[in-house]
């Protein structure tokens, strides 16, 4: 069995209102929210892209320019929205893009956080993915 039992899928609604204070960031809304989500700033060349399967077990997150603090405290955010445990998201992103680290591990309660630095794209690979229980 999968634990990743509590994760909610928000509605493209409330993405957008987690936008609707952010200048210059734009959520692609003709995404399902419940396969994929999309954000990007045109202005910093900044993206995060967001597919996740059926079951929720895995979320892979590509972040473009992930100097772009501002867009990785919206990812925190908007991953809260799915009840994903987020509490050193931001500065795991952070220190992968800035350090240039290959691959490192976060585990958390229900999901363990794989970060890997991606130079073509200028950014971070996460790749949260469900614990088994057996």
């Amino acid at each position: 069995m999968l634990n990743k039992d509590s994760v909610i899928v928000p509605d493209i609604s409330n993405l957008e209102e987690i936008l609707s204070s952010r200048s210059g960031y734009i959520l692609n809304n003709n995404l399902d929210p419940n396969l994929r989500f999309e954000i990007y700033n045109e202005k910093n060349n900044s993206r995060v892209i967001c597919s996740m399967t059926a079951d929720h077990a895995l979320f892979s997150i590509d972040i473009r320019n992930a100097e772009d603090k501002e867009l990785l405290e919206i990812l925190e955010f908007v991953l809260t929205k799915y009840n994903l445990e987020t509490d050193q998201l931001v500065e795991d992103i952070y220190k992968c893009y800035k350090r240039r680290i290959n691959e490192f591990q976060t585990d958390y309660e229900r999901f363990w956080v794989i970060y890997r630095y991606h130079k073509e794209i200028n950014g971070v690979l996460v790749r949260y993915r469900a614990f088994v229980n057996d």
